[in-house]
């Protein structure tokens, strides 16, 4: 009797150890679906978007001149046919008449027909020549150059158009001062590009700038050779819609000069 009791307890742990591994066996293949599940959603889950924390640039625009309705060919271009319309500066070519520039076309006559919203090209002009840089300036405007290095000149990202602030930088004995200048002058040209963003692969964006073309007056245009002779000229850009003075006053090419001594000219005793 007790072999046959023995016999049958060694069957019950047996049954029991049994039943305790398929338990965990089961416990760990859940786990294991578990972890598996998770690493696939972690491998195909669509990250979340990103938000920017820089802001994009502002896209550079262009004013062009297009008429304020159709024109038929043959006709006397008048202010009054012209209007404004910007584009991105991208989409501008050197055919196109800028707004500011539509003193040049005014009177010429157009070879074909000109549709209303339309940008206006040089070559749809009947006698008209060929644009050159002078044509640019308007009655009284003269343009200047001046040299520029690669911090002077924001490291290149001065473009046609701009405003700037002048400076100039003169040496008075040991010391350098520095004094305003002139104060919101235009852009004309960087090295020799006039238009500004149709080259913006290349000098206008590059670092290299060295020098820049300023539509100045007369006045202005002497202020800024005699300063060049006196000192360094250096060159701050502002915002074109910015009207805001400097609180110094502009300084006149007369205020730089230097003041000569006075010189003693000694004739026998007496003293001149």
């Amino acid at each position: 009797m007790q072999f046959k009791q023995s016999t049958a307890d060694t069957h019950t742990n047996n049954l029991r150890k049994n039943i305790i591994v398929f338990i965990i066996t089961i416990l760990l293949s859940l786990i294991g679906v578990f972890l598996t599940y998770n690493f696939i959603q972690s491998k195909i889950q669509i990250p979340p978007k990103k938000t920017s924390k820089h802001t994009s640039a502002p896209i550079q625009t262009m004013n062009v001149s297009v008429p304020t309705e159709f024109i038929p060919r043959g006709t006397q271009i008048k202010a009054a046919m012209l209007k404004k319309r910007t584009l991105p500066a991208s989409q501008v070519n050197n055919d196109m008449i800028l707004f500011a520039d539509k003193h040049i076309i005014i009177g010429k006559t157009n070879s074909i027909d000109f549709t209303a919203g339309i940008p206006i090209g040089y070559s749809a002009l009947q006698n008209s020549k060929a644009l050159v840089f002078s044509d640019l300036l308007k009655k009284g405007e003269r343009a200047i150059t001046i040299p520029l290095d690669i911090y002077n000149s924001m490291h290149g990202y001065i473009q046609p158009g701009d405003m700037i602030n002048l400076l100039v930088t003169i040496k008075k004995g040991k010391s350098h001062q520095t004094y305003p200048l002139l104060q919101k002058i235009n852009v004309l040209a960087t090295d020799t590009f006039y238009r500004p963003g149709i080259h913006k692969d290349s000098l206008p964006n590059s670092g290299e700038l060295s020098t820049i073309t300023l539509r100045v007056n007369n006045e202005q245009a002497r202020t800024i050779i005699f300063a060049k002779s006196q000192g360094t000229i250096s060159s701050i850009l502002r915002n074109a819609q910015d009207n805001t003075s400097a609180a110094t006053k502009e300084y006149k090419p007369q205020v730089l000069i230097p003041t000569p001594h006075k010189i003693q000219y000694i004739i026998g005793s007496s003293t001149l």
